[in-house]
């Protein structure tokens, strides 16, 4: 979770510059929305759980950086820009796993959802307009919205001394949510599908 302690570190650094918003609230005259782990994040992602990670059953994060501009162009006003993934075990189909969100959608198949009013990342100005450079030389820009996806190894029989093998994790930025769809993916310029291959380790 090296990439967590980071993002919370700067967001330390920025403090004076953030607020706290609730889902409708944008940023004010001198302060920027920030994402609020402690009420998005269960404790079952927390550092007192080391993520899931003492129980075998592990947090992964994402985040959505975005400087590019650009938003989504949803049918509806929505909360959240879904986020999914799918886990397959690559020796067997009869072995699975159940993926919880945090912050998740309130959807028939269960999603996860990136905050839209932390969406895009927006440089931070000062009173006057100008931009506000960080202690390492570069414009501050906003923190990104957080996902967590928690794993859960439902049917899977736990042996430290056996070795399960890799499962492929599939994750991406998903348009045809009901309720939540938006038609201008193709337009975003930067990540939106991520794919890599995890062992998981029981202990």
């Amino acid at each position: 979770m090296k990439t967590f302690a980071e993002y919370v570190k700067e967001r330390e650094m920025m403090r004076k510059f953030l607020k706290i918003c609730t889902m409708e609230e944008r940023r004010d005259k001198n302060h920027w929305c920030a994402f609020d782990i402690k009420r998005q994040f269960h404790s079952d992602c927390s550092k007192t759980t080391n993520y899931g990670y003492d129980s075998g059953n592990p947090c992964m994060l994402f985040i959505f950086n975005n400087r590019l501009g650009w938003k989504p162009n949803m049918k509806n006003e929505m909360d959240y820009l879904p986020f999914f993934c799918l886990m397959q075990y690559q020796y067997s189909s009869n072995i699975y796993t159940n993926i919880t969100y945090y912050p998740s959608l309130p959807t028939r198949i269960r999603n996860g959802g990136f905050q839209m009013n932390l969406i895009p990342n927006e440089k931070i100005l000062d009173d006057n307009g100008n931009e506000i450079i960080g202690e390492d030389g570069n414009i501050l820009y906003t923190l990104p919205p957080l996902v967590m996806a928690k794993l859960t190894f439902g049917n899977v029989k736990r042996d430290e001394n056996v070795n399960l093998g890799p499962f492929t994790m599939d994750c991406r930025i998903k348009d045809n949510v009901a309720g939540y769809q938006f038609d201008n993916i193709d337009s975003f310029n930067g990540q939106t599908v991520v794919t890599f291959d995890f062992v998981p380790q029981f202990s």
